[in-house]
């Protein structure tokens, strides 16, 4: 996956995830911590 996908992917899909989350802990930074973690662990193991 080249950069500009998984930015792409990230940029579409960030707010859902994030909102999501929000949605149980109701708490904004936490919210946001667990989406980037999200990605992160979606952007180690992704299909070279």
């Amino acid at each position: 996956m080249q950069e500009k996908e998984f930015e792409h992917i990230f940029k579409y899909h960030y707010i859902d995830i994030y909102n999501f989350i929000y949605h149980y802990i109701m708490n904004g930074d936490y919210s946001e911590d667990l989406a980037q973690d999200v990605f992160i662990c979606f952007f180690e193991k992704r299909i070279k």
